[in-house]
């Protein structure tokens, strides 16, 4: 729209060449996308030569204007040092309450322990302590029936005697004779003046623990672990 082709009405007068006046359609063939189709002729190449359809085919393909992939965007990068980026922290907060109840587990898996503890180291302190000759004997005859009930057989306020008997029909970790001697010495320290004998002591001390170590040895280590820690019977 230059100045000189302006008319005096103001409309323009245009003059369109050959090598302009061109245009194509494109249309979507599936399979093949979308081809270009030319309606009008191409250039004039000075051959003097008309242009087939064939050959306006091929000048369209020439000529068509090449098409533009949609951009793709990627998804923003997060930082480093941030949860969800690789070289990040990956692990999960975990949250306030559950380490709360954890270290409470942990103050009360400590505290039973100690509990425990000082029961064992109390038994065994009154095993030791013989001073007294008949606490001696009801302290052994007591860590017998500690042992007993471990296994299950409970004297239940039974006489000591008539108990000895049914605890040998229970097991076959302890001898009958060895079990009757110990319920014997412990009614001659309940129900008489006379204390136990050295003999005897010694006799009821070493009769319980080694029937506490055949029971011992007998167990897993679960229960090993009950009849040490819990039961204080090892």
């Amino acid at each position: 729209f230059a100045s000189y082709n302006r008319n005096v009405d103001g409309s323009y007068d245009i003059d369109v060449l050959n090598d302009y006046a061109h245009a194509w359609t494109e249309v979507y063939i599936r399979g093949m996308g979308w081809v270009p189709y030319e309606f009008t002729p191409g250039t004039d190449t000075g051959s003097g030569q008309p242009q087939t359809p064939e050959t306006t085919e091929r000048s369209a393909l020439r000529t068509a204007p090449p098409q533009t992939a949609p951009a793709v965007t990627s998804p923003p990068v997060p930082p480093a040092d941030s949860p969800g980026s690789p070289g990040g922290n990956t692990n999960p907060a975990v949250p306030s309450s559950i380490k709360y109840t954890a270290a409470g587990l942990g103050i009360l898996a400590l505290l039973a322990a100690a509990v425990i503890h000082l029961r064992r180291l109390r038994a065994l302190k009154e095993y030791a302590d013989t001073s007294d000759r008949k606490k001696a004997a009801e302290r052994y005859y007591g860590y017998l029936l500690r042992v007993l009930a471990f296994l299950g057989i409970e004297s239940e306020n039974s006489p000591p005697l008539k108990f000895a008997e049914y605890a040998c029909e229970r097991t076959q970790l302890i001898r009958r004779q060895e079990i009757m001697a110990v319920a014997e010495t412990a009614l001659r320290a309940a129900y008489r003046n006379t204390d136990p004998t050295d003999e005897e002591l010694l006799f009821m001390s070493g009769t319980v623990k080694d029937f506490a170590a055949r029971v011992y040895r007998e167990q897993g280590s679960l229960k090993r672990f009950a009849m040490k820690y819990i039961f204080n019977a090892i």
